[in-house]
């Protein structure tokens, strides 16, 4: 065998290996995105879990019952409400961006966004029961201000 031909063969080689690493590499990319999308998916479900026990124990359920009876609250009443309100909304923004990011499906996204419409009806009533500006979306980052809004206009609110 002369050296031109062991040379051939060991290019050869060199390029099926090569060709080995990026196959094994994509494989690893592609289980290591699903592995990310399936922890932001946990993390998000585990906040929603955190975020009803806190209300709970904060009280906000029996507080919305009344509210929605048109039960009278006092002042302090509503104001808690309101920050009910705005953590559910907060909440909302961050799982907004993991969808942006490709992180959470589409299905847990409209789960989200039936549970958005929910929060700005209750939002809409509080801002106009405490006279306070309307639509102040201003806290948000402006791509989920824009989803609210789209929120707002398909709902009718």
């Amino acid at each position: 065998m002369n050296w031109e031909a062991i040379g051939a063969i060991a290019e050869m080689l060199g390029s099926i290996g090569v060709l080995a690493t990026l196959i094994y590499l994509a494989i690893q990319i592609r289980v290591n995105s699903r592995e990310v999308s399936d922890n932001t998916v946990q993390q998000v479900l585990e906040r929603s879990v955190a975020n009803l026990s806190d209300s709970l124990i904060a009280g906000h359920e029996p507080l919305l019952r009344r509210f929605s009876r048109g039960e009278e609250l006092t002042l302090d009443e509503l104001w808690t409400l309101v920050g009910y309100v705005d953590r559910n909304l907060l909440q909302g923004e961050l799982v907004f961006y993991q969808y942006q990011k490709g992180r959470i499906d589409q299905e847990l996204m409209d789960v989200y966004d039936l549970k958005t419409r929910m929060v700005l009806a209750l939002r809409d009533t509080l801002e106009v029961k405490l006279e306070i500006p309307q639509d102040g979306l201003e806290r948000y980052t402006a791509s989920f201000g824009v989803h609210l809004k789209a929120l707002r206009k398909e709902t009718g609110i």
